[in-house]
Formats: C-alpha cells, structure tokens, sequence
C-alpha cells in the first residue's frame, strides 16, 4: 500500500489498455473505499499522462481536467478510416502524400480558437448514450462544430508516408479531428497512427511515478491567494462571501484560496462580484 494522503499521481498509460484499465493497479494500493479516478480519458491506441486522483482530490479533477494539454502524434496520409486512428476500418484511399511545404502551409490555419467537428466514436453524449456506441451499432446521428483552442501546432519530422505533430491545446481538443481536417485542407485522406500526451498543465509524463502529489501542488497552474484564518473559517462554514470582502476585484475567474499554513481551503470561481466556492477538503 503506497503513503496513502488525498493528492494526486502522475500516470504512464501504456498503449492497449483503457484508461480505466491503468488505474487497477493504484486501486489495489490506496485503502479500501478511497476513491481513484482521472482527469482526461486516453483512447486503448494512445498511451502517455494521466493525472490520477486519489481520495478527495477527486472533488478536484475538473480542474486538471481544464488544463492545457500536450500530445505528439503521427498521422498516415491517404487512408481515412471510420474511427479516424488506427484501430478503425480504412473507409477511403487517396494517391495525393502531401510535401513537407504543403503541410507547414496547411496547418498555419491550425492555431487559436478554430471549430471543430468531433469524431463520431468518442464519447460525447448523443440523447443520453455515447457516440461511439451509437457508431458502432450503425445509427446515424450529427455532431455539431465546437470551439476548441490550439496553443501551438508543429512538424516533428515528415516522409512521404507519414507527418509526425507535436500540439498543445485546450480542453475539449480531438487530436483525430486535428489530423482530419488537415487531410481535408491537403486534398488528401489521413489517420492517427500513433497518439502519446506528454504534458497536462505544468505536469510531464516524463515525471511520472507512484509519489502522491499534494492536491494544492497540483493545482499550481492557477492564481493562489492567501487568506486570513479568521477569513478561512469563514470559507469552510459556507458563509456568503463577496470579493470585495476579500478585497479580489481584479482576480481571475478561478483561483486557489489557501490559509497561511499553505494549507487549501477551496477553489473560488467569480461571477461578476460575487464568488462562488467550491471545497475541496
């Protein structure tokens, strides 16, 4: 049994596995009705970081969940398939490979906010069941465009096969769907061959080990503000607060309170003047 506190565990999945799948083995270690989840589902093909939580960190995963997000992955040039990766059936064929210059050219169109159509087998609700299980029973439904964010979009290497990406990009972000739409402005088909996540937030898989991480550590990316106890208790009472009572008026739309011991007292979103707390211990 590992040092068991609530915090958080940096992941290695491996590729063949679900990502529910990699938790069994942290599962067996943390004591007997602790919970275990993760922030950011990785499909079976794909392997690399998922940020675990145990015991109450788990109020928590949302905001792990919100965190920008890192992935390299290869794309095969002129075969679509069904579930645009690896594991789907090749639906569609193209002679058309893309040059190195078309695809630098193609994805400077890939950066900041962009729509995007999601891949029909993902798990994104359709009238209260999964797409991909409406996909694979042949049931035929729409996905309509969202807005997604790409950070930052690059070639790590390129032959006439195959381009290798590497993407930083927001939540809600289908790397398929990316190398979808790229095929479809080269004039071409293509698919994921390989996908691997190497960061969430400020977290590398390169860091990746059993070690419990404090839940206020993890939560690093955001805006931390330190309160009085007197203000603390009042906090984890649940009184009504306002920023102003915490003099916040130019604060972010989410931050982190904590006492002076360092110790988290919660995850405060604003609205307007108001706060809205969201405990966490």
């Amino acid at each position: 049994m590992i040092n068991f506190q609530p915090g958080f565990i940096l992941l290695d999945k491996e590729v063949g596995i679900s990502s529910a799948k990699a938790l069994y083995p942290i599962k067996k270690l943390v004591p007997k009705g602790q919970k275990v989840g993760h922030a950011g589902t990785l499909d079976p093909f794909a392997s690399g970081l998922l940020v675990v939580a145990v015991g109450k960190a788990t109020k928590a995963l949302q905001y792990i969940v919100g965190m920008s997000k890192t992935y390299e992955f290869t794309v095969k040039w002129g075969e679509a398939t069904d579930t645009d990766d690896v594991t789907g059936k090749i639906i569609n064929h193209s002679t058309n490979t893309p040059s190195l210059d078309e695809v630098l050219t193609a994805i400077e169109g890939f950066h900041g906010i962009i729509k995007q159509k999601p891949p029909k087998y993902s798990a994104i609700h359709v009238n209260g069941k999964r797409a991909y299980d409406l996909a694979r029973n042949g049931v035929e439904f729409n996905l309509e465009e969202r807005e997604v964010n790409i950070i930052s979009l690059s070639v790590i290497s390129h032959n006439d096969e195959y381009t290798t990406f590497v993407m930083e990009c927001g939540k809600g972000c289908y790397v398929r769907s990316v190398a979808n739409d790229i095929a479809s402005k080269l004039n071409t088909y293509g698919h994921v061959i390989s996908l691997r996540r190497s960061k969430i937030g400020n977290f590398s898989v390169d860091s990746s080990s059993m070690n419990i991480i404090p839940i206020l550590d993890a939560l690093n990316e955001y805006h931390r503000e330190v309160v009085s106890d007197m203000m603390a208790k009042k906090i984890i009472n649940g009184e009504v607060l306002k920023l102003t009572d915490l003099m916040l008026l130019n604060h972010p739309s989410l931050f982190v309170i904590e006492n002076q011991n360092e110790n988290l007292i919660a995850i405060c979103s604003r609205i307007g003047n108001e706060m809205k707390i969201h405990r966490i211990t």
